[in-house]
């Protein structure tokens, strides 16, 4: 609220009701008066306060740039204001030189005036559709917004039912698979259970032996011709029992170290001989004999085969294979050597399974 300038030089405080431009200061209802009534004020220009704000914030110069006047003169043909010194001394020639309260009459009618106003009113209608624009901008973003939340939401609530998916297969998977070894595990956890009680109830039924000699009377007649009855000859030989008991290990057990052998006093004895009958030329360089008394042996000529015998000298049949070596791996398997070509074959021999593995 604007104060009365001539109220508040007197330290008194008063809202002002008017504005002189000239003074450029506030009045009261009284000092508007008596600025009415001093000759020296009566002719300044007064306008109301409500005018005056809304001119407030524009600059208006009253006073003569270059020579410090009042501007009280106006050149239309110029258009500009003039003070008393510029216009005898630029606008002498002007003949359209008025005073500025009778230019200020007819103010809006002025081309620059309207050319203002239209300016104005303009910008406004622009300021009101920018602002129009920027609400309905506001409202279409607070939408977009919205719709994005939504979006979002709806990913997160997508994907938490995928990966809810994607664990409960996961998870029946895992339980699956891990049933199927359980199974195994037991089974295999029951076969070795079975076998060690069957070896348990196999080493329980073991028996021991006694050897007892009845002597014939003639040989007592001769004891007192024969000192001595006869030399003891004890042979010893390696069991193939292979279970032992686990608690045996907490114990230290003497072990007897059988002499050892050397192959030079092994003697061979035969026991048996048979005549092979074939229409082809052999070359046996290889033979094994299989734990249900079979011959098996190896022919490397072009008849390639190995043959199969009984221990009665019955040909049993040629097995079409192309042997270099063979050897027994243990009562269930052979090995067959080959020079230049590899098979694997599986061969049944009466009860026997016998499989052929190919060593190069």
């Amino acid at each position: 609220m604007k104060r009365c300038g001539p109220c508040s030089f007197d330290e008194v405080t008063k809202d002002a009701a008017r504005w002189c431009t000239k003074c450029e200061e506030g009045l009261c209802d009284d000092c508007e008066k008596a600025h009415k009534r001093s000759k020296s004020t009566r002719n300044h220009q007064v306008i109301s306060i409500e005018d005056y704000r809304k001119i407030e914030n524009i600059s208006i110069f009253q006073i003569c740039n270059q020579l410090g006047e009042n501007l009280e003169w106006f050149c239309k043909s110029h258009d500009e204001v003039l003070c008393v010194v510029c216009v005898p001394s630029k606008h002498k020639a002007c003949s359209d030189v008025i005073p500025i309260t009778v230019s200020s009459v007819n103010s809006r009618q002025s081309a620059a005036l309207s050319d203002l106003e239209e300016t104005i009113l303009g910008t406004l209608r622009n300021m009101k559709q920018c602002i129009k624009n920027r609400e309905s901008t506001t409202k279409e973003m607070e939408k977009q917004e919205l719709d994005v939340k939504t979006m979002v939401l709806e990913t997160k609530t997508k994907l938490n039912n995928h990966l809810d998916k994607l664990q409960e297969k996961l998870l029946l998977e895992l339980s699956s698979i891990t049933h199927t070894f359980k199974s195994k595990y037991m089974k295999i956890i029951q076969q070795i259970t079975n076998e060690v009680e069957s070896i348990k109830n196999e080493i329980g039924a073991a028996k021991d032996y006694e050897l007892k000699v009845s002597i014939n009377s003639l040989i007592e007649k001769l004891s007192n011709d024969v000192e001595e009855f006869g030399k003891i000859m004890v042979s010893e030989s390696a069991t193939n029992l292979d279970y032992r008991d686990p608690k045996l290990d907490q114990a230290q057990l003497g072990i007897n170290a059988q002499t050892p052998k050397n192959i030079s006093d092994i003697k061979l004895k035969l026991i048996t001989s048979f005549q092979i009958k074939t229409s082809y030329r052999l070359n046996v360089i290889g033979c094994v004999i299989l734990t249900n008394d079979l011959f098996l042996m190896a022919n490397d000529t072009n008849v390639n085969r190995i043959i199969e015998y009984s221990d009665t000298d019955r040909h049993i049949r040629g097995i079409p294979v192309w042997p270099y070596g063979i050897a027994v791996i243990d009562p269930d398997r052979i090995v067959v050597t080959y020079g230049s070509a590899c098979r694997n074959n599986d061969y049944q021999f009466f009860q026997h399974r016998i499989k052929f593995t190919v060593v190069i």
